[in-house]
């Protein structure tokens, strides 16, 4: 939070008897303290430090102190950080879908909420969306395994986060909705073997297949 000016007024400019006559007693506290930086930085103070620390911390304090009471007249700005987590499921291809609004007075919106600018999400498969084409001998291939283990062939794809016209986000991930099922037969794991298969866990594709 800003720091109250208050603290930083002589008893002076305290005790003054009108807002215009504390807002003269203030200016001339900050011409007061620039005079005596100024004396510091040329070794003309009486009470000027020989330790280069010591005159650094003493410049720093009357910066800190013009900068709250100039705050007086140029007003303070304060800057809050919120975090906020959508789901969003892409089920297909977008180029243009609002993900939620903006508002500068309003803040994060929901995506419905037309008081505020929209954030503009795009998801592009970067390789051919595989189709799965069944023919007599996959079919019969496919009931034999029908008791395996299933995975997933996740397709590449590119993610696009615009507002206003600036991209926020540009990356490539790789997304399971785009892809298809493939199974591994339970033979691979009967008392004969030791396979081992580690999946991914966000996309459930296969990571890794040892015998």
């Amino acid at each position: 939070a800003p720091e109250n000016p208050r603290s930083y007024m002589t008893q002076e400019i305290l005790a003054a008897g009108s807002t215009a006559k504390m807002a003269e007693l203030c200016a001339q506290e900050i011409y007061d303290i620039r005079d005596s930086k100024n004396a510091l930085v040329r070794g003309e103070a009486e009470n000027t430090p020989k330790d280069g620390a010591q005159l650094k911390l003493m410049l720093d304090q009357l910066d800190k102190q013009a900068s709250v009471l100039e705050s007086l007249f140029s007003g303070s700005k304060q800057t809050d950080t919120e975090v906020f987590s959508f789901f969003y499921d892409p089920i297909e291809e977008t180029d243009h879908e609002v993900l939620f609004r903006f508002s500068e007075k309003l803040g994060v919106l929901d995506f419905e909420n037309l008081a505020g600018e929209p954030v503009i999400i795009s998801v592009k498969a970067m390789e051919a969306i595989p189709t799965a084409v069944p023919n007599e001998e996959t079919a019969k291939k496919r009931a034999k395994m029908e008791h395996g283990v299933y995975y997933n062939i996740p397709v590449r794809t590119k993610i696009k986060v615009t507002y206003d016209g600036q991209e926020f986000v540009n990356m490539e991930t790789p997304m399971a909705q785009f892809g298809i099922v493939e199974i591994l037969s339970n033979a691979l794991f009967d008392k004969k073997t030791t396979t081992q298969v580690t999946f991914f866990q966000a996309t459930g594709g296969t990571k890794d297949i040892m015998e």
